[in-house]
């Protein structure tokens, strides 16, 4: 059972899952925007939560479904590895600017692979193809370095990704709460062509 196959269509909390792993979850779905059955695997709006986590925590998930959260690497490999799936990213600025990234064929390795950027697919949208940048890269946190750099991304940057040397998309960093931009912060480069935010 996935967002797709809930019959309610309003957005909101359902218990969804695939037959054997993971069993039955809560997620939050997108029900009324974009023709529906949309799983939300990342939030965020005012940055209550601190996405500074270790590897355990990014596996299985943090937060609260309704509010800021990820739905955990695990969930979103077992439901790529069996179902076609899209990703879409949705952004707005702090001048009210909205912008979307969507890639029609999505899906991310197991953890043995190191939950890698598996599949993309072709992409589409406003905000720019900043992900294609990271397609192939295994997932790091500050205890499981996976990157290419010399120093430790996750370490660095304050939270978990699929770093290189280090990003140019990077949607778990800290929560700007200003128009200031610095390093750290969430980031989609081609949203405005400044690796600050």
């Amino acid at each position: 059972r996935s967002c797709k196959t809930v019959l309610a269509k309003v957005n909101g909390k359902y218990y969804i899952g695939t037959e054997e792993k993971p069993a039955p979850f809560e997620a939050f779905c997108i029900q009324e925007q974009l023709g529906g059955g949309w799983m939300v695997i990342q939030y965020r709006s005012n940055g209550a939560l601190d996405f500074n986590r270790n590897w355990t925590e990014y596996r299985n998930g943090f937060g609260e479904v309704d509010g800021e959260h990820w739905i955990g690497l695990e969930k979103i490999y077992q439901f790529t590895k069996k179902l076609k799936c899209e990703l879409l990213v949705e952004m707005k600025d702090f001048n009210g600017s909205y912008k979307y990234a969507r890639y029609n064929a999505f899906a991310i390795g197991s953890e043995a692979e190191g939950y890698y950027l598996k599949t993309l697919g072709t992409y589409n949208g406003t905000a720019g193809d900043s992900l294609r940048n990271h397609y192939g890269l295994k997932f790091s946190t500050a205890d499981r370095d996976n990157d290419a750099s010399a120093t430790n991304c996750a370490q660095d940057f304050k939270g978990g990704w699929w770093f290189k040397k280090c990003y140019s998309t990077y949607l778990n960093g800290l929560y700007r709460r200003s128009s200031e931009k610095t390093e750290n912060m969430i980031e989609w480069y081609a949203f405005n062509n400044d690796w600050r935010g």
